[in-house]
């Protein structure tokens, strides 16, 4: 996996008005204003902290597609990654279970071809010491898509009507959403720097979505990373699979998360 959970920053001001009152025979003091959030603020405030429960989430980009929920205060999540290999002509889907410390993952190749691993088509269960590079480290973390990142990372923004906002990013300052790998980002150069995106919220000022126009680069066409967030405390609960429908994963499984 190349994105990894990380803790969402949240950010906010307070908007309570604070009034007081004068010295006998004075006039009043005004009442404290508070300054109303600016575009960077509330989009950093809009990312998710868990306090909303469990949700659905999304991402496209490239060659792939990845859909799940997340659910940071039960520790659990559910994940499915779906990876078109154009030169060799197949499209690997590995789909992933996360209990807190109980992992299953579910691998599939939509063709036959010599070289690839044959695996059993039920949930395997992994034993995450036998894993080099486990993605799912800290469940308590509530932003898979990395948005906080994302937004840590704006050069600059503007809201252009309510909830819609337009602007750049530093994908160079990006480096656990990693939209581009280190040599993607060499190859950009300057141009990675002042990248176009645009996000939206809900009506209820949570994050909806991210659309980050990235340019085309080395043998790379010019692609949109999509993600969106939704289904605010109402997406599915993620469950444990049925004993009749997981197995220990063979060494095969190992061999090819470790490659």
């Amino acid at each position: 996996m190349r994105r990894r959970i990380i803790t969402a920053l949240v950010a906010g001001a307070a908007t309570a008005l604070l009034a007081g009152c004068g010295a006998l025979g004075s006039e009043p003091s005004a009442p404290a204003t508070t300054a109303p959030p600016s575009a960077r603020e509330k989009l950093a405030a809009s990312v998710p902290d868990g306090s909303a429960g469990r949700y659905a989430f999304s991402f496209k980009d490239g060659e792939s597609n990845t859909s799940g929920v997340v659910d940071p205060k039960s520790q659990r999540i559910s994940m499915t990654t779906s990876y078109k290999e154009k030169d060799l002509g197949f499209t690997l889907t590995m789909s992933y279970l996360v209990i807190k410390k109980d992992q299953w993952v579910k691998i599939s190749f939509d063709k036959k071809l010599p070289g690839l691993p044959q695996l059993p088509k039920k949930w395997l269960r992994l034993d995450t010491s036998k894993v080099k590079d486990d993605p799912f480290t800290n469940l308590e973390d509530p932003d898979p898509v990395a948005a906080a990142d994302l937004f840590d990372a704006i050069v600059k923004v503007s809201e252009d009507k309510p909830g819609t906002f337009t602007g750049t990013l530093d994908l160079t300052k990006a480096t656990v959403a990693s939209i581009v790998d280190d040599d993607g980002l060499k190859a950009l150069g300057a141009k990675a720097e002042a990248v176009p995106f645009t996000a939206t919220l809900d009506d209820a000022g949570r994050l909806a979505t991210i659309d980050i126009k990235v340019p085309g680069y080395a043998k790379v066409k010019a692609f949109t990373h999509h993600a969106t967030y939704s289904e605010y405390g109402s997406a599915p609960e993620v469950n444990a699979p049925a004993a009749s429908a997981s197995q220990d994963a063979p060494a095969a499984a190992y061999d090819l998360l470790n490659s």
